[in-house]
């Protein structure tokens, strides 16, 4: 009971962080995949593709 709220101060700055650099690794990921899609899509086939 004594020295909660100092706990769950510490834990949220920790969630808090936690959450915002999966966000920014999310993000990073989803570009990423958008841009090899995009790659995909754009590309010309090759002579051996029909």
């Amino acid at each position: 009971m004594y020295g909660a709220q100092e706990t769950t101060a510490g834990g949220t700055v920790l969630v808090a962080a936690g959450l915002a650099s999966g966000a920014w690794m999310l993000a990073v990921v989803g570009l990423a995949l958008a841009g090899i899609a995009l790659v995909a899509l754009l590309r010309k086939p090759g002579p051996h593709r029909p």
